[in-house]
C-alpha cells in the first residue's frame, strides 16, 4: 500500500485595499490562493516601505509607519499547515498627499448688528502630512459672494440677510 502525500498550496496573489492610501490609512492585504488538497489555508505576510522590510506575520494590516510618497507593497505566503507556498508581491502603491483639513469656521459677532464688521475665525487647520495649511475664506451674503478675507465689513451687509463664512484650506 501507499500513502498518498500533500501537495503543497499555491498563492495566486494578493491585492492591497485601499488603492488609494494616504497617511494614517490602515493598508489591508487580500491573499488569492488553493490548495490542491482542500487543506484550509492560513497567510503570513511580510510589509515593505521603501523597499525594506517593516513587519512580518500572519497580520494581513499594515496601521501605518509611512508619510506622503513612500511606496509601499507586501509578500503573502499560504500554507496548508504542511507546506508553504512561493511568495507572491502586490503592486506597489505611492502613499499619497493628504487633503488639509478645518475642523471649523465661526462668525464673530455671533448676534452682530447693522454696523458690526463680521470676522471669520478658523479653528483645527491641519493636513495630516505636516504640510503648511493655509485658507481661504469667502463672505457669503444672501447667496452671493460678497467679499474675501477675514473680515467683511458692516457696509457690505443690511439688517435681516443671511451671512455665511466659506473657508477652503489650501
Amino acid at each position: 500500500s501507499v500513502v498518498i502525500g500533500n501537495v503543497g498550496p499555491v498563492a495566486d496573489s494578493v491585492a492591497l485595499v485601499p488603492d488609494e492610501v494616504y497617511v494614517g490609512t490602515i493598508l489591508q492585504a487580500v491573499p488569492v490562493g488553493t490548495d490542491p488538497d482542500e487543506d484550509e489555508l492560513t497567510w503570513d505576510f511580510t510589509w515593505y516601505v521603501n523597499g525594506g522590510e517593516v513587519a512580518s506575520g500572519p497580520d494581513d494590516r499594515l496601521l501605518g509607519g509611512f508619510v506622503k510618497g513612500d511606496e509601499l507593497f507586501v509578500e503573502a505566503r499560504a500554507s496548508d499547515g504542511v507546506a508553504q507556498s512561493e511568495p507572491v508581491e502586490s503592486s506597489i502603491v505611492t502613499v499619497l498627499n493628504s487633503p488639509p483639513v478645518v475642523e471649523t469656521a465661526t462668525i464673530t459677532p455671533t448676534e452682530p448688528k447693522g454696523n458690526d464688521d463680521l470676522t471669520c475665525n478658523v479653528a483645527g487647520a491641519f493636513d495630516a502630512d505636516g504640510d503648511t495649511v493655509g485658507t481661504t475664506i469667502r463672505w457669503i451674503v444672501d447667496g452671493r459672494v460678497s467679499g474675501t478675507g477675514p473680515v467683511l465689513s458692516s457696509a457690505a451687509t443690511r439688517r435681516d440677510q443671511r451671512v455665511t463664512c466659506q473657508v477652503t484650506p489650501d
